[in-house]
């Protein structure tokens, strides 16, 4: 009888902890989502932003070494043969050592770019599908920028920095 309510008392122990662990994490993805927001209106003001598939894969061919970080959304829905420039991308993100990110929702990146970008052609809400962050020219970055780097660079703690992994964007 005493083995049996250990066990209940070890079990709901646990359920606790895996819940309180649960709840960091998101609390943590969060407040990378909105560093992150942060961030990419920034470098999008800074005009250090470059969308859409083709125009991302150009700019990583030609500067590799100038790139900040790589951004793919998680919820595209292309052919096959976007799904393979995808592929190709993070593979040669991977090879050149470029921070990448998968966040959460393209539509949500859109609004990001409707927000901040009204006039500017570099980056238009419906080539969200693929976004690539320079490195500033004066060396400075925002403190947000920092905070995504950083919690890149430490594998965020406790989320897992694989390509499969997805941040979380605030909604707008």
């Amino acid at each position: 009888m005493n083995n049996i309510t250990l066990d209940l008392v070890d079990n709901v122990s646990f359920h606790k902890t895996m819940t309180h662990i649960t709840n960091s994490r998101e609390a943590h993805e969060m407040s990378v989502g909105r560093c992150l927001e942060t961030a990419m209106v920034e470098a999008i003001s800074d005009g250090r932003v470059t969308s859409g598939i083709y125009e991302c894969a150009k700019l990583l061919d030609c500067n590799p070494d100038g790139i900040e970080l790589c951004i793919f959304p998680e919820d595209v829905l292309c052919d096959v043969t976007m799904q393979i420039h995808f592929t190709l991308l993070e593979a040669f993100c991977w090879e050149s050592d470029i921070r990448m990110l998968k966040v959460d929702s393209m539509k949500k990146l859109s609004k990001i770019f409707s927000k901040v970008n009204n006039n500017n052609d570099m980056a238009k809400p419906e080539q969200c599908h693929c976004l690539v962050i320079e490195k500033p020219i004066n060396s400075d970055i925002s403190e947000a920028e920092q905070e995504v780097l950083d919690n890149i660079d430490h594998g965020l703690g406790v989320i897992d920095m694989l390509p499969d992994h997805v941040v979380t964007l605030p909604d707008p």
